[in-house]
């Protein structure tokens, strides 16, 4: 995949992806696929990726007024932060999902660049960590604070309702309260997917102690890992302090993926943890047997996921049925559903859902070369659209990103050269 420049980080939605390339000293962003409601940010609604001369220099940046640090893509629209903190987000706009009421934005002339306002989430407010959804946006302020914003079915936004935010300006800024997660719970970070919300933070302020995982939203499969199916945030008096933290059997947690109905754990020495729907193994337990929805189930009842010898993770990202996990060997593990190759392993055998198919049995992920190590991966929770891994080449071979599973581009499996001993940097956080 051609994208005209060392790409440095990588984001995925429903029917489009974007990444964050550098060139000429500047870093840009650039987005390819489903256009139909300007989530490209092109001023049309041109699909880009399609056809022949379309990628590489001749896909042009979108138009920020500023410089994009980190990219999320939802259903049908996109978030960036820029430099300093400041959060834009186009595309669809139905239910409010991009917080800045008016209208979708990026398929007309005029509407991007200076023209694109900022979300307004507050006086000062400064975005470190975005998430996008199919209906819904959640976004981690400096302070610690979490505010989230379109459809509030399930309790996605943990207002304590249902009632969908965004769609208008008397919703949003200083009238947009940041969530109730308990008194001294600093986040860090945040990932949403279609029904439920989740985000890693830490009690004390930041550095204060040991981390931890609140999710709330939907919870029918038991995905929120608090031991029932009772969906939490869309009621009154279900936030705060009366929102448990994901039962693990215990140590720090170091980063945290939602899935569509599954969740995803990593504990601070490497072990992961998935609860919730196990429909096709993306819990990875060599059985189908849903997890979180009994209290029995969770803490010391919860057996982390065996990936084999050295498989210390280090991060995970959750798609719609299965589950990808960055070693810290830089090799990657996937299981769950495989159609179309989401498990990029060769075959269309899903893993994770029978004895035997997890641990050395489970195979790492085809990189487009067998010297390449991943420094990033991401298995979209939008659809099933397939995995990318930013990846770099071990004793100076040069760097590649590479991408397994169903293609709305031609090619599903690709790779875009980086510079030789180049290694790019960890994607957006929120995924």
């Amino acid at each position: 995949m051609e994208l005209g420049g060392p790409a440095l980080q990588v984001a995925a939605g429903y029917r489009h992806s974007c990444a964050l390339v550098t060139g000429g000293g500047r870093t840009h962003l650039k987005c390819w696929g489903a256009n139909l409601f300007g989530a490209l940010g092109q001023g049309d609604t041109r699909d880009r990726g399609d056809e022949e001369g379309e990628m590489g220099l001749e896909l042009p940046p979108v138009a920020l007024g500023g410089t994009p640090v980190a990219a999320a893509c939802g259903y049908d629209f996109t978030c960036a932060i820029l430099e300093g903190g400041g959060l834009k987000c186009w595309g669809d706009n139905l239910y409010g999902k991009p917080g800045t009421p008016g209208g979708d934005r990026g398929k007309a002339p005029g509407e991007m660049g200076s023209d694109l306002p900022y979300v307004d989430l507050g006086p000062g407010a400064v975005v470190v960590s975005v998430a996008t959804a199919f209906r819904h946006t959640c976004a981690v302020l400096a302070t610690g604070d979490v505010k989230c914003f379109g459809a509030g079915l399930y309790g996605r936004l943990g207002s304590g309702a249902e009632e969908d935010v965004g769609s208008s300006a008397d919703q949003m800024g200083a009238h947009l309260r940041p969530l109730r997660l308990g008194a001294g719970f600093f986040a860090r970070r945040v990932t949403a997917a279609s029904g439920h919300s989740c985000v890693l933070g830490e009690w004390g302020g930041p550095g204060g102690g040991e981390g931890a995982v609140k999710c709330f939203g939907r919870n029918l499969s038991g995905q929120l890992g608090v031991g029932d199916t009772l969906d939490r945030g869309d009621g009154p008096g279900e936030m705060g302090e009366a929102l448990p933290a994901l039962r693990l059997p215990g140590g720090a947690v170091a980063g945290a993926a939602a899935g569509v109905d599954h969740t995803c754990v990593v504990a601070g020495a490497g072990g992961l943890y998935c609860v919730g729907s196990n429909s096709h193994g993306q819990l990875g337990q060599g059985d189908t047997q849903d997890r979180g929805r009994h209290p029995a189930e969770l803490g010391a009842g919860l057996p982390p996921v065996d990936l084999g010898t050295g498989g210390e993770v280090a991060s995970v990202s959750a798609g719609f049925s299965h589950t990808c996990a960055l070693l810290r060997s830089g090799r990657v593990k996937c299981f769950g559903r495989n159609s179309f190759g989401l498990l990029g392993v060769g075959d269309l055998l899903d893993r994770g859902g029978s004895p035997g198919s997890m641990g050395d049995a489970l195979p790492p992920v085809l990189l487009h070369d067998s010297g390449l190590l991943a420094v990033y991966v991401l298995a979209s929770a939008a659809a099933l659209a397939g995995v990318c891994a930013l990846a770099y080449g071990a004793a100076a071979r040069a760097g590649a990103r590479a991408c397994q599973g169903a293609a709305r581009a031609p090619a599903a499996r690709v790779a875009a050269r980086l510079p030789a001993g180049r290694r790019a940097v960890e994607a957006a956080r929120s995924h």
